[in-house]
């Protein structure tokens, strides 16, 4: 463990101690900072019994000061841990079980105490979705506001299902009380859509990011994308929605993120790539008025020679030979109304042995 310390343009980093896990531990998540403390998720393996959802506290000088582990009594053995977020430098646990009245899969939300890591209130339950599409997609996703104020939940299972045209959406205060609930329409009923994201803002507006397909799932028909994305919004409590298309033409949109400039803009980057989904030719940028659903700046930069010889060599570089497997981690939208991009570079090396009889 480390922190980082910035001062001026200079940052310097901190170490801690080595710290030593068991075998079958494995850290999963770095929670966030609370004062001087410092909480991370790691999962302690039970062998054929799953894992253990393990919640420990760092110090200052990154000491391990308590360790708790998660849905170990007897009456959780039915519980599912989903995940376990910061609301307002407020520990929330959120776990799911299986209602076999109803037959959904039901999510809850406790909150936890810092100090001594255990519940303060009851389970509350937040949102709920069918179990059989639970088994098929996956059953819920969350999303924090900037400020830490406000969580959304969508109901990922029927959202991504195309025979449900009706899917929830809740967004809760850092207390988990609820600020808006609605059943909402699945958007292009005649198309497939994917579900890449969800945001929030500070004021408790949805943003919903999908791929949308234009016949069957699939990237390609006669050689060109068969699928765009689009922005959905949901606002004043998710009674107005807005959608807004986005698309480059015969290009491949490789990957796609988007935030809210301070003048209240939908920003859109990501990559391109000519010739499929999983390459990337350059980058691109589109600035959008929420208001008047108006692109108000758009355009595209193919990587030059100079920064493709990083990763290829000159004669391979000179061609434009597109990359490949890069994936967005965030956006960062800057002063001048620019957008800093981070992504990630990787793959997995799959090594076989090959038996020949004679």
């Amino acid at each position: 463990m480390a922190t980082l310390a910035q001062s001026s343009q200079f940052a310097s980093v901190n170490w801690g101690p080595i710290t030593t896990k068991k075998r079958l531990s494995s850290v999963s998540d770095i929670i966030g900072q609370v004062g001087s403390n410092t909480y991370l998720l790691t999962f302690k393996s039970q062998s054929l019994f799953g894992n253990t959802p393990v919640i420990e506290i760092y110090d200052a000088d990154m000491k391990m000061v308590k360790s708790v582990e998660l849905l170990k009594q007897e009456s959780d053995k039915n519980i599912q841990f989903e995940f376990i977020v910061l609301l307002q430098q407020q520990l929330c646990l959120f776990t799911s079980t299986h209602d076999s009245h109803s037959g959904n899969s039901l999510l809850y939300a406790q909150r936890i105490d810092n100090s001594t890591l255990q519940g303060i209130d009851k389970p509350l339950i937040v949102a709920q979705t069918p179990v059989k599409l639970r088994n098929r997609y996956d059953g819920f996703s969350y999303t924090l506001s900037p400020d830490k104020s406000k969580i959304g939940l969508l109901d990922l299972a029927r959202y991504n299902d195309h025979s449900h045209s009706n899917f929830s959406l809740q967004v809760y205060d850092h207390t988990l009380n609820l600020l808006w609930q609605q059943e909402l329409q699945r958007p292009y009923e005649d198309k497939f859509i994917n579900f890449n994201k969800i945001k929030i803002d500070n004021s408790g507006n949805a943003y919903i990011q999908s791929k949308v397909f234009n016949s069957r799932i699939r990237t390609k028909r006669l050689g060109k994308p068969n699928y765009s994305y689009a922005i959905f919004a949901y606002t004043n409590k998710g009674t107005s929605k807005k959608y807004y298309p986005i698309s480059l033409s015969d290009k491949f949109i490789s990957d796609l993120t988007f935030d809210l400039a301070k003048n209240g803009d939908l920003i859109c980057a990501g990559f391109y790539s000519d010739k499929d989904l999983f390459l990337v030719r350059g980058t691109y940028f589109l600035s959008i008025d929420l208001n008047t659903q108006a692109t108000k700046t758009a355009g595209t930069k193919a990587f030059s020679k100079d920064f493709l010889v990083q990763f290829y060599n000159t004669k391979k570089a000179a061609k434009g030979k597109e990359l490949y497997e890069y994936d967005l981690r965030k956006i960062k939208i800057r002063g001048d109304g620019g957008a800093l991009l981070i992504a990630e570079q990787y793959y997995t090396l799959l090594m076989g042995v090959i038996l020949l009889l004679v």
